[in-house]
């Protein structure tokens, strides 16, 4: 529900942004589900407001996954 999922909005935002600095921009939509412990359409509907905040793309994986990849600055 939206409620549950703003009430965690810091944390699925801080493991967003561990989930990019480990992975070179590069987050897939199973493992930001499993990491955050959401479901797949939930992953999914924060994932896609993230692209569109940060103009983010995605592709589709070798195993038919979404991944989500995201501009980085290098720190």
């Amino acid at each position: 529900s939206p409620t549950r999922l703003s009430m965690r909005l810091p944390c699925l935002r801080r493991t967003f942004h561990n989930l990019l600095e480990q992975n070179q921009g590069r987050i897939s939509l199973l493992t930001f589900s499993r990491e955050t412990n959401i479901s797949g359409q939930e992953a999914k509907d924060f994932l896609n407001e993230r692209a569109q905040e940060f103009n983010g793309t995605f592709e589709l994986g070798e195993n038919g996954g979404i991944n989500y990849l995201f501009e980085i600055s290098p720190t």
